[in-house]
């Protein structure tokens, strides 16, 4: 009966490539909501785009949990273009369609 958080697929104003993206209140984290919700976006994610990407917060170790566990990998040819243009970078978590996933 109440909203706990959402995952968005998007080209947010300054993203460079469209991002995959989870936000959940606190009390919701930590219980499988954004791998689970986050999966669903992905897969069909790539029923309309070639690629996409997750910016997650160097110190936000939940998220970065979540975006192994979706099997998204580290791109540091990404985080060093975005580092060129902000300064400080976000870590870039590439998705892949044709993955097998690290299930907990």
């Amino acid at each position: 009966d109440r909203l706990v958080g959402f995952v968005h697929l998007a080209n947010e104003f300054d993203d460079i490539e469209p991002e995959l993206g989870w936000h959940l209140r606190p009390e919701a984290r930590g219980k499988g909501y954004a791998t689970e919700a986050a999966r669903v976006a992905r897969d069909w994610g790539f029923t309309v785009l070639p690629t996409f990407v997750s910016y997650v917060h160097p110190e936000n170790d939940l998220s970065q949990r979540v975006a192994v566990r979706l099997n998204a990998t580290r791109d540091p040819e990404a985080e060093s273009a975005i580092r060129d243009i902000a300064g400080d970078a976000p870590q870039v978590w590439r998705h892949r369609p044709d993955t097998t996933e690290a299930r907990p």
